[in-house]
């Protein structure tokens, strides 16, 4: 498995200890890595759709001058908002291909392509922190079918770890050089924590308000999915408030919310030796 294989190579540490904990996950294989294998699935949609600024410019002088004033428009406001502040009004990574843009012919084996999987370990490393502390908190003895972490070394080697596995995709995220895909994900994490507060903090009646198990499992999974996904229209040469990049959020969103229904509807339905967790 590449993918198990070139994760762990990312999340090596000079400490022992600490490395052996935060690449527990990913030496033994387990999980379905169900996150990563949506981002790559994502990035070969995207690659099928041309981004709306080339699909405008093809279409005549006319639609140039519309294309020119929405350019202007959009770095007025980007100026007006500083810089980096405006990143929302594209967002879009520069394409180093033929042409300027990604097709399905050219997708494959490039740099973009390189850079939407090297998401995807991110993605799974950020979930796999979160899992970790998770299981400190929750005060779990099994994970995926193993022993926790922190069942396995400690609380505090746990806790570690999972902060190192955040440091390190916090890395591998600037290395994407994309500022607004770095911001998109520390939405993500940002989320994740406020989904866990929730569920530490809200009153036990509330939890089973529709409302509040969908908000938290919004926070807890579909955020990082859906985050995950617009980042990956942008690291494909897709603006941020482009049609593309907002269906792609869209989806991530939905897929989020059934993935974790399902996953809790197994918890009262399946066998702890099925599901690999009590």
């Amino acid at each position: 498995q590449p993918f198990s294989d070139s994760i762990k190579e990312l999340v090596s540490s000079d400490q022992p200890i600490l490395s052996m904990a935060a690449k527990h996950f990913f030496e033994k294989r387990h999980g379905k890595r169900f996150r990563p294998t949506i981002v790559q699935l994502m990035a070969k949609a995207v690659a099928a759709s041309k981004p709306e600024q080339q699909l405008l410019q093809q279409q005549g002088t006319s639609d140039h001058a519309n294309v020119d004033i929405l350019a202007d428009e959009q770095n007025e406001s980007f100026e007006k908002t500083g810089g980096v502040a405006g990143w929302q009004w594209s967002g879009a990574s520069t394409i180093e291909l033929e042409g300027g843009i990604v097709t399905a012919e050219n997708h494959k084996g490039s740099e973009v392509w390189r850079r939407q999987a090297q998401l995807g370990q991110i993605v799974e490393m950020i979930h796999v922190a979160s899992l970790i502390h998770d299981d400190v908190l929750d005060e779990a003895d099994t994970r995926r079918g193993g022993e926790a972490v922190h069942k396995l070394y400690s609380n505090k080697v746990a806790v570690l770890a999972g902060d190192y596995l955040l440091a390190r995709a916090s890395v591998l995220l600037a290395r994407l050089e994309n500022t607004a895909v770095v911001q998109i994900m520390a939405t993500a994490l940002e989320s994740l924590v406020a989904g866990e507060i929730m569920q530490l903090k809200s009153a036990p009646e509330s939890l089973l308000e529709m409302e509040s198990y969908l908000r938290k499992s919004y926070y807890k999974t579909a955020s990082l999915i859906c985050y995950a996904c617009r980042s990956t229209a942008l690291l494909g040469g897709h603006a941020y408030d482009s049609t593309v990049a907002t269906a792609c959020e869209e989806f991530g969103f939905h897929l989020g919310l059934a993935y974790q229904i399902q996953d809790d509807i197994l918890d009262f339905t399946a066998a702890a030796s099925v599901l690999g967790k009590p």
